[in-house]
């Protein structure tokens, strides 16, 4: 079955970053034949003074599959207790995916998360809507990554949040290949322009520096621009941290 995995609140300034943190936790799912995880996605929170975060304020999510979702959520907490940053207020929350819901209030707190502050009770009053499929936890300080964690789930499932973990780094610098051949190569699933629209798989692209896939119709999306006629992937400046 399908679940999602988010975690926020994890580290501290001298730490791994929280998008290590689950991908560590994934490894070691897969490990035990607890669940499989996929990319990690990163999910932007509000900035506010009244809300405590170490750097960006993002939570991390990936999709799992796995057969028995109580154990692996039961693995997941214990490593949660044990794996995250001193004076961190880690959150753990997980998704049982059903087909065919909607998950409107889930969608609308992400969105919320995202401009205003919520409390932690707002987050434990949401997670009751859906008893017996979702999970939510905290594992040490405060516990108010737990707001971050069931945002980042519900950001995930509008399918348009998020930029992907880990950067996409050209073979040959200035390598030019069709817009197919670089979605092959570099396991991207959609290349869209700047106003969103899909870009011919047979037009051609060069690939001149590093770039990130973001999270767009619930795909690996990859953005591009015109150069000299060419496509070329977005290159804006990469954070070092966290990504």
């Amino acid at each position: 079955m399908k679940l999602l995995l988010c975690i926020d609140d994890t580290d501290n300034l001298e730490s791994i970053g929280t998008g290590e943190v689950l991908e560590n936790l994934c490894e070691d799912l897969k490990e035990r034949g607890l669940g499989t995880g996929g990319f990690v996605t990163r999910h932007q929170l509000y900035i506010h003074e009244d809300i405590a975060y170490t750097s960006h304020n993002s939570s991390m999510c990936t999709a799992v599959t796995a057969d028995d979702p109580e154990a692996l959520v039961a693995f997941s907490r214990s490593y949660m207790d044990t794996s995250c940053a001193a004076g961190s207020d880690p959150g753990l929350c997980v998704l049982k995916l059903t087909e065919g819901e909607e998950y409107l209030p889930l969608k609308e707190f992400g969105q919320k998360a995202k401009v205003a502050v919520v409390k932690k009770q707002d987050a434990y009053d949401l997670a009751k809507t859906y008893e017996g499929s979702l999970w939510l936890s905290e594992h040490g300080g405060t516990g108010d990554g737990v707001i971050g964690a069931i945002a980042g789930i519900g950001l995930r499932l509008t399918g348009m949040d998020g930029r992907i973990k880990g950067k996409i780094i050209p073979e040959v610098d200035g390598e030019v290949l069709t817009v197919g051949e670089y979605m092959k190569k570099y396991a991207i699933e959609q290349v869209v322009d700047e106003n969103g629209a899909a870009v011919p798989k047979e037009d051609q692209l060069r690939f001149f520096e590093a770039t990130k896939a973001v999270f767009m119709n619930s795909l690996v999306t990859s953005t591009v621009k015109k150069e000299d006629g060419y496509w070329v992937p977005d290159r804006k400046k990469l954070k070092k941290r966290g990504q």
